[in-house]
């Protein structure tokens, strides 16, 4: 009989676990005590538990004691996953965080170093400008292989948000027995870029001369210093083509 009385008293008491464990994930708030055994006690209504003679009240009031203490249990390891979540995302918000500021102060330093050397490259060419030699307009200069070079007008003119250099020139092979290919000119610019002379060219053979227009366009907040004649087709990639600034040995004029 006392086996009988202890198995009844526990498989009610799983049966109230239960309950109360749904009772619980339904209403997911905190209550008082007084509060919590009475809703418990509503939870046990019907189920035959209050008015089984194999339970004295004594007993009925340890179920719900202990019914409330995991209930506390619970709520305290619910609590604490919360906790836990929480810690982890603000872990992982702290770290992207810190990873983001250090990304921008990198691109930051970048900029500022791309910035210093763009000044120091410009102040370096403008120095450099000043100490190149340009030719004047319509006076005849020979270049490094014999044409004879000669720049009659450079050519200003504005657009919407351009400007427009209209260079025109002749060439003449002066020489009694060389071909020589026409040369071509080159646009520099102070942001250390440059423009090339685009188009087809051919020989000039001794006595023959060809005169020439061509137009450089630049944007407004673009500003060149001078063009410069190029002739020297066998200097490779010492050529004006994959060079950004003139040399000291070739034929210049200046751009305003």
């Amino acid at each position: 009989m006392k086996n009988k009385k202890v198995f009844i008293l526990i498989t009610i008491f799983v049966a109230i676990l239960a309950v109360a464990s749904i009772a619980l994930y339904k209403d997911g708030r905190p209550s008082s005590s007084s509060a919590n055994i009475e809703n418990a006690s509503k939870q046990v209504e019907g189920t035959g538990i209050e008015t089984n003679p194999e339970l004295s009240s004594e007993e009925r009031q340890t179920l719900l004691e202990v019914l409330l203490e995991n209930e506390d249990i619970q709520k305290d390891s619910e609590k604490e996953d919360s906790k836990i979540v929480a810690t982890e995302e603000e872990t992982r918000l702290v770290s992207e965080t810190k990873k983001l500021k250090a990304e921008q102060e990198a691109e930051e330093i970048q900029v500022i170093t791309e910035d210093k050397q763009e000044q120091e490259g410009i102040k370096k060419i403008h120095q450099e400008s000043k100490e190149l030699v340009y030719l004047g307009l319509n006076v005849p200069h020979v270049s490094k292989t014999g044409l004879t070079v000669t720049v009659a007008n450079i050519e200003k003119k504005e657009e919407i948000g351009s400007i427009k250099y209209i260079i025109s020139y002749k060439q003449e092979n002066n020489t009694v027995d060389k071909k020589l290919m026409e040369g071509t000119f080159k646009m520099f610019l102070m942001d250390n870029t440059s423009l090339s002379q685009n188009g087809f060219f051919d020989y000039l053979f001794p006595g023959e001369s060809i005169t020439r227009t061509y137009e450089f366009q630049i944007l407004k907040t673009q500003k060149p210093f001078c063009i410069e004649f190029n002739d020297d087709y066998d200097a490779g990639l010492e050529g004006s083509f994959f060079r950004n600034q003139p040399t000291t040995d070739t034929l210049k004029w200046k751009i305003e």
